[in-house]
C-alpha cells in the first residue's frame, strides 16, 4: 500500500513539472509581446537599448503580430524566451 502512495506521488510531482514547463514554454513569448507592446525602445547615445514607459495609450505597434515578427526578424525565435527562467522555475511549484 505504502509503495502505491510513493509511486502516486511521484507520478504527480512529474506530472505536475512538465505541466508547468509547459505552460510557461507557451505561454512565456505571448507575455513577452504583451510586455514589449507596453515599452517603447529608444537608442540613447552610446547605442545602448534603453526602455522607457509610453506616457500615452498609444503604442509603437499597431497589433501583437506586428511585435511578434518585430522580436523574430531582430532578435530570432530566442527573444520571444528571454527572461523565462524565472517564471519557470516559479510555475513548477504551483503545479505539483
Amino acid at each position: 500500500m505504502d509503495t502505491i502512495l510513493k509511486s502516486d506521488y511521484r507520478r504527480e510531482f512529474i506530472a505536475g513539472f512538465f505541466a508547468g514547463i509547459t505552460s510557461q514554454t507557451f505561454g512565456h513569448p505571448m507575455d513577452t509581446i504583451k510586455v514589449i507592446n507596453n515599452w517603447i525602445i529608444n537608442l540613447n547615445e552610446k547605442n545602448k537599448f534603453k526602455k522607457i514607459r509610453l506616457q500615452s495609450n498609444k503604442s509603437i505597434y499597431k497589433n501583437a503580430f506586428q511585435a511578434l515578427c518585430h522580436i523574430i526578424k531582430h532578435e530570432s525565435i530566442l527573444g520571444l524566451y528571454k527572461g523565462i527562467l524565472p517564471p519557470l522555475l516559479n510555475s513548477i511549484p504551483k503545479a505539483v
